[in-house]
């Protein structure tokens, strides 16, 4: 590392001084001074050329895959006026407007399907509210819940002591 010159002695005095007597323009000057006098950091010579070659231990190959693409879409784009005459014999305007008649349908039931399990998922719920209204039900509900919570606490400890690194190598 190459330093770029050799600062005055004094100049990180001199920017403090500057700057507790409130001297913008001399303390910018004087702090300039104190960085440019810090050593040039860059990265040995070669380092960069030695990370590459780590990253990319071999040369990709990508010329034989990206031939067989082209030559496969050529020849994909040669056929395809015969491919699109034999689709236009078989689809006809009655087959698509039958298609699409027939998708509005099934989604008008599949929607009516979402319909019916929404209004059974609001009367659970609905049930599960006006039960919770009563106190000793709802206390019932929060003293599970704690038990519940305390029994996932304890199981984790007890998995957690078992998988320390004091019991490796113990057998």
């Amino acid at each position: 590392m190459t330093r770029r010159h050799t600062p005055a002695p004094d100049a990180l005095e001199r920017w403090l001084a500057h700057e507790a007597a409130d001297r913008r323009g001399q303390a910018d000057e004087a702090f300039f001074e104190v960085f440019a006098a810090l050593p040039m950091l860059a990265p040995p010579p070669g380092f960069t050329d030695r990370v590459l070659a780590a990253a990319v231990p071999r040369r990709v190959r990508w010329h034989l895959p990206l031939v067989a693409c082209l030559v496969l879409l050529g020849l994909g784009t040669g056929l395809l006026p015969a491919v699109l005459k034999q689709v236009s014999t078989r689809v006809t305007l009655a087959g698509v407007v039958d298609g699409f008649s027939a998708l509005v349908v099934s989604m008008a039931r599949w929607v009516a399907s979402a319909v019916d399990l929404w209004e059974a998922a609001a009367g659970f719920s609905s049930a599960i509210v006006a039960l919770t209204e009563a106190p000793p039900v709802a206390a019932a509900l929060v003293a599970m819940l704690v038990l519940a919570a305390v029994a996932l606490r304890m199981l984790a400890t007890l998995i957690a002591n078992e998988r320390s690194w004091s019991h490796v190598g113990t057998a």
